[in-house]
């Protein structure tokens, strides 16, 4: 029920959220205190549902069994194995017009790329010299804390960054130069091995290892989600690459941002955020905020990007000015991708405003180790919160930030979601479309059949192509499915994750043929849990409605929290002389507040 409610519950809000009025904002551009129409808390929790899906969309946490197809996934039948959704690989006509690549060829790319990224230290060392870092409040600083990233992360993220850099190199020395296209040069280039080359180690050792018997035949998973494939030990495990339901796509193949099919330039996320936005909001009286709240615990659960920092100095990236400018050229980190704001922007342009913060996400290796595309780590957001100390300074930074209402200021979070989607290289709407089994498009008319025609007018004024589309908008401008809030192509891609979630882990609390199930009557007892309980247990409230998702009603009237069913530890009690887990932690927590208890006596 709870995944049906998400996907039912694309929006609750509509425009009546954005309460901060342009007299509260200082006329100056460096005073602007997150005055912006989409900056407001509440504003984001509305979004939040949708920013799932953009994660989502591109990526699969956890599962890495083979895709199905995913129409095949809407109907009962997912038995026969996929089609590949590979990139175009060069015909043999083309492949012998290439000169052979030996390992003489990839390592002296690495080597280049390696003093590329060497060079990056005096380039980091004059930023943080002239202070431009971001500043407490800054939209920049809540970018860096919402994705706070680990050593770990950030060790990969050089690696991995020395190798895409060397993957440009081969597509423009070994590929390009031959006649070949981007992504034909990409799909070359991923063919190429690093097991040769010094990261083939460390790669491998990330990719493969062995775990311990102890760890298969453990009842409770591992704190990094590693070992829970019994062949493929890595796959699911933090600080691993997200796997894709569509090969990604970046303009030269590799890295760069994908542009319009035409090669120019696609429009700027926030024009698109700005003149779309009215048309998409689905407003629904039948849901309440702990829906979008609950929601974005979950998508928090499943997938956590972190945002790169400066390599060798580990500090946050700004990259823009405080008077909303852009920086001066000499002041661009190479890993900033800032949002560009129109001059006639309905908000910005009475403050001068033109650059919006967007820092691009960390990388890693590749799961196969090969040369090619950039792909982004995950983190699990409970194995970042308990890494170090240092983490926890930068959580209270965070509240801190939220109580000074300083929290992602001027910032669009539609805008940073299309912007997040062209970084992680997604494909536009119409190839997921497809992927969905949706008829192929080639005019915006033809996208009639699941948008309605005010919508597809706004996106041919804003778009060249159909082709051109990002993922998050097209999913958003989709007329929902009956019973529904969202449209075809976004229920078929969640409902494929959410297959995915359950049946790539072998610790899925209702599988049960695995260690550490789950008996009957355990299970019966975890059904009884609610959010209703859970906000009883754990806050000042004394009366709720049952049902905490949908809002009071005769069906759903206000009760007594007494009435609200608890969940029985009982079924957990160990049969045998011995105490369970559970059980010694109990004992050992009241002889503790009890020995608490007599002592201030």
């Amino acid at each position: 029920m709870l995944f049906k409610r998400i996907i039912e519950g694309k929006s609750m809000l509509n425009a009546d959220a954005k309460n901060i009025s342009p007299e509260k904002c200082s006329r100056r551009r460096s005073e602007c205190d997150g005055c912006s129409e989409h900056s407001t808390i509440l504003e984001e929790m509305m979004k939040m549902v949708l920013l799932g899906v953009v994660l989502w969309a591109g990526v699969t946490f956890g599962s890495h069994v083979a895709p199905y197809p995913l129409n095949l996934i809407l109907s009962t039948d997912i038995s026969h194995p996929p089609p590949m959704y590979d990139y175009p690989f060069p015909s043999a006509e083309m492949l012998r017009r290439l000169p052979p690549v030996t390992a003489l060829h990839t390592n002296r790319s690495i080597r280049i790329s390696k003093l590329e990224v060497s060079m990056l230290e005096r380039l980091e060392i004059n930023l943080q010299s002239a202070g431009i870092t971001p500043k407490a409040g800054s939209a920049a600083l809540g970018l860096a804390i919402d994705g706070s990233v680990s050593e770990n992360a950030m060790h990969y993220e050089k690696s991995s960054m020395t190798i895409t850099k060397a993957s440009q190199n081969l597509v423009y020395t070994r590929c390009r130069r031959y006649g070949l296209p981007n992504d034909e040069c990409a799909s070359f280039i991923s063919t190429l091995n690093l097991r040769e080359s010094e990261f083939g180690g460390e790669c491998a050792a990330l990719e493969r290892f062995t775990c311990h018997t102890n760890k298969m035949s453990s009842k409770y998973r591992t704190f990094d989600g590693s070992c829970n494939n019994p062949v493929r030990s890595s796959w699911g495990q933090a600080l691993t690459g997200y796997k894709r339901l569509l090969h990604p796509r970046y303009a030269d193949g590799i890295e760069e941002p994908r542009r319009a099919l035409s090669h120019n330039a696609l429009p700027s996320p926030r024009a698109v955020s700005t003149k779309l936005t009215s048309n998409l909001d689905v407003p629904n009286d039948g849901k309440t905020m702990a829906l979008a709240i609950w929601s974005q615990f979950v998508y928090h659960d499943l997938v956590h990007t972190p945002v790169r920092k400066t390599i060798h100095t580990n500090q946050a990236i700004r990259c823009c000015g405080n008077d909303g400018f852009p920086l001066s050229p000499r002041y661009i980190h190479p890993s900033c991708m800032p949002i560009s704001v129109p001059h006639d922007d309905p908000f910005y342009k009475d403050k001068y405003v033109t650059c919006m913060e967007y820092t691009r996400s960390v990388t890693t290796y590749r799961g196969d180790c090969t040369f090619g595309a950039a792909e982004q780590v995950r983190n699990w957001f409970i194995y970042l919160f308990v890494l170090n100390y240092s983490n926890i300074k930068v959580l209270m930074s965070y509240f801190m930030a939220q109580l000074r209402q300083q929290w992602l200021g001027g910032l669009d979070v539609l805008a940073v979601d299309i912007q997040r989607g062209r970084d992680h290289g997604l494909p536009g709407y119409i190839q997921y479309r497809t992927l969905c089994g949706l008829p192929a498009v080639s005019s915006f008319q033809q996208l009639s059949d699941v948008m309605p025609e005010e919508t597809i007018e706004k996106l041919a004024k804003l778009y060249e192509h159909p082709g051109d589309i990002d993922l998050v908008i097209g999913l958003m401008a989709e007329s929902p499915v009956p019973g529904s809030l969202l449209g075809p192509t976004a229920i078929c891609i969640i409902k494929e994750q959410l297959w995915r979630t359950k049946a790539g882990d072998r610790y899925f609390y209702s599988h049960q043929d695995e260690a550490g199930k789950f008996t009957k009557r355990q299970l019966a007892e975890i059904k009884r849990s609610s959010l209703a309980r859970l906000l009883c247990d754990n806050t000042s409230f004394d009366r709720i409605q049952k049902d905490a998702f949908k809002p009071v009603s005769e069906s759903n009237p206000i009760v007594p929290c007494e009435e609200i069913k608890k969940v029985n530890l009982e079924a957990w009690q160990a049969s045998t002389e011995q105490p369970d887990i559970l059980t010694r932690t109990n004992n050992w927590l009241k002889n503790k507040v009890g020995s608490s208890g007599n002592s201030t006596k």
